[in-house]
This record gives structure tokens, C-alpha cells and sequence, in this order.
């Protein structure tokens, strides 16, 4: 039972990846395609910047809260 907020958080994890990726390159896109800009900058450019930058957030809390050596891995480091 100790692994049950881990495997909450992991599924949520995947759920908000598989909409990211969805609204950085498929039908997200066709929101912003325009030839609008913002700071000089045309709005496609900065939404898949922004997308990118939430995918990393994802691969944060990924790396920190998820991903961890197996015991294996530690037994194989020691020879």
C-alpha cells in the first residue's frame, strides 16, 4: 500500500503527458497557427516553447519523485 500516492502520481503523470503531446503538435497547433505575434515573436514559435518547457516540468517530477535505482542496479554498481 506504500506505493499508492506514487502510482496516483505516475498515472496522473502520464495522463497530463499524453495531452501535452497532444496540444504541442497535433490539434493544439492549429489553435495558435496564425501570423500573429507576441513580442516580435509569431505565436506558434512561443507555443511550442511553452509545451516544451512543460513537458521538462513533467520529466522533473518524474526524475525526483518516481524514478529510483532498483536494487539490482545498486548490487551491480558494488562488484
Amino acid at each position: 500500500m506504500s506505493n499508492q500516492p506514487s502510482t496516483r502520481l505516475a498515472r496522473l503523470l502520464v495522463v497530463a503527458f499524453l495531452l501535452v503531446m497532444t496540444m504541442a503538435t497535433g490539434p493544439g497547433v492549429l489553435l495558435v497557427n496564425s501570423a500573429e505575434q507576441w513580442w516580435g515573436v509569431p505565436i506558434i514559435y512561443l507555443w511550442g516553447i511553452f509545451w516544451y518547457f512543460v513537458i521538462v516540468v513533467i520529466a522533473l517530477i518524474c526524475y525526483f519523485k518516481l524514478w529510483k535505482d532498483s536494487p539490482t542496479d545498486q548490487v551491480s554498481e558494488k562488484k
